[in-house]
């Protein structure tokens, strides 16, 4: 018999241990009369240590793709909450963050991070509070070193942008957190094994009337929906 174990789902800390073994001869159960002869509790000693994160534990809340002018921002980017140590608390100490569109570093002149306030809707000036803005290293965006305390069952974090006076048209942001780009106190860094991007992009246009179209991600037929232009 094998017995098989799952453990991305849940909700362990870093650091623990995760075993499997059969406890004594009531559990396990025969369709006839049998004596079951062992050495109890049955175990194989193996043993699964937790180390670090996987991307299904960041809960990625979709931006809209928007049509952006040069100089705009601070424009809402990537929109997440991020894991507590499992069932205990940490602390992140650092937020790293990539660009999937076309947009070089110069495109922007500003990439900021920000903690909800508590209404979950980002607004700059607003309730939320800004953790830094975050330093071009040559391949990605970091954050500086952070001290922000996370309870489980996580924190929310809004990753905004600032597009530069000389951005060059068509050119295209969308954030996403590479694997390793969220460091806690306690080593439970992660992603582990892929990265959390936002599914839509933002657009640099310098035409003199900016566009963006906004309708639902699915639809059935005869569904009446509602699309939206703004202009």
């Amino acid at each position: 018999l094998l017995a098989a174990l799952d453990g991305r789902t849940l909700s362990a800390a870093d650091g623990d241990v995760l075993a499997a073994g059969i406890n004594g001869p009531a559990d396990v159960d025969f369709s006839e009369p049998t004596t079951a002869n062992a050495v109890w509790p049955l175990d194989s000693r193996a043993r699964w240590t937790v180390d670090g994160h996987v991307a299904a534990q960041v809960t990625r809340l979709p931006v809209p793709g928007a049509t952006v002018a040069p100089g705009d921002g601070p424009l809402l980017a990537l929109d997440v909450v991020v894991p507590a140590n499992g069932y205990a608390p940490d602390v992140l100490r650092g937020v790293r963050v990539v660009n999937l569109g076309a947009a070089g570093p110069t495109a922007l002149s500003a990439v900021e991070l920000w903690r909800d306030g508590g209404d979950g809707a980002f607004g700059a000036g607003g309730d939320d509070l800004s953790l830094g803005t975050l330093s071009w290293t040559g391949a990605s965006w970091q954050s500086p070193l952070l001290s922000f305390a996370v309870a489980p069952p996580g924190a929310r974090l809004f990753l905004t942008v600032t597009v530069a006076a000389a951005a060059p048209e068509s050119a295209t942001v969308q954030l996403a957190i590479p694997p390793g780009g969220l460091e806690y106190e306690s080593g439970n860094d992660g992603p582990l094994e892929a990265l959390v991007d936002n599914p839509e992009a933002l657009v640099v246009s310098t035409q003199p009337l900016l566009v963006a179209l906004q309708a639902p991600a699915a639809s059935v037929v005869g569904q009446t929906i509602e699309v939206r232009l703004t202009v």
